[in-house]
This record gives C-alpha cells, structure tokens and sequence, in this order.
C-alpha cells in the first residue's frame, strides 16, 4: 500500500497523509447519501449552501478523525467476509474482520449503494456501531441546541482553538 512505503513521510507531514486519504477515499463513499441520512430532518430543511457546506466539513471531519488510521493500516490483516446483496439489488453490505495487533478481531461491516457511479459506502458499521446513527444522534442534539450552522462551523473548524480553519 502507497501509504505504508512513506509511513516515516506521513507521521512528519499529517497534511500530505490527509491528501493521500482523500484521494484513497473520496472516490469510495458517497458523502452526500451520507450527510442526507446522518442530517435525516434537518437536511429536508437546509438550504442548499447549508447542505454544500455540511458535506465539504463532514468529509473534512471525516479525514481529521481517520487519516491517521491510514498510518497503521495493514492489509494482510482484514479478512472480506460473504456479503450480503442479491443480483439487481441497488444496496449491499460489505463485512470485514481485522485482525488487531492483540490477535483479537474486529468487525467492520460498509453499507453500499450503487448509483449512477458505480458501489460507493454510505455507512461504516464497526463493531454493530453505524458511524449514521452515532453522528445522527450527536449532530442532532448539537443543531437542535445551537443550529446547523454552528455545527457546520466546528466542523470547519471555525472557532477551534488550535485548529486552522478548513476551505468548504
């Protein structure tokens, strides 16, 4: 893997790392199916630039999270496991088993689609935990406390000590 021949590079340039995982990435998940069910409700009443913006800075919050992943990933240690879709279905779930460096396993499961692009993820299920339903949940409370807006700006970084703002 690209990723762990300049493992050295990447851990003294988290920028490049970041670069590299939205060009593995990126093409892999539908980040609009995403946002659309993570947003549930509240997407039905954003406006379409809320709606650009919470894409642009969940796939930002997403590469922040697991770039850093990229780093320690190991191929030869994630087993695809029988999936679940039957010919001419439009959705279809991908398991995984990765085998940690303690022996033990861990399951990680993609719910797929396919659109007019081809099989993209729209949801990443580690451990029986969907990845929609925890961001459903906490990004929720967070727009009904402070608005959409204001979450769009954390996770844009706007605000955050520390932390640069991101370009949407």
């Amino acid at each position: 893997m690209a990723v762990a021949a300049k493992h050295v590079e990447y851990e003294a340039d988290p920028s490049r790392l970041r670069a590299v995982a939205d060009e593995l990435l990126r093409p892999r998940f539908d980040l609009e199916a995403s946002s659309r069910l993570i947003l549930k409700d509240h997407w039905k009443s954003a406006s379409p630039e809320e709606r650009r913006r919470f894409v642009a800075a969940f796939h930002g919050f997403l590469l922040d999270s697991y770039a850093d992943a990229l780093l320690h990933f190991r191929k030869d240690t994630v087993t695809i496991l029988p999936g679940e879709a039957l010919a001419g279905d439009s959705t279809a779930r991908v398991r995984t088993s990765m085998k940690l460096r303690d022996g033990s396993l861990y399951q990680v499961d993609y719910a797929m689609r396919r659109g007019a692009d081809g099989w993209k993820i729209v949801d990443v299920i580690a451990e029986g935990v969907s990845y929609v339903r925890t961001y459903r949940t906490d990004f929720g409370a967070e727009i009904r406390a402070n608005g959409l807006d204001s979450l769009i700006q954390r996770l844009e970084g706007k605000g955050v000590p520390g932390k640069e703002p991101r370009s949407p």
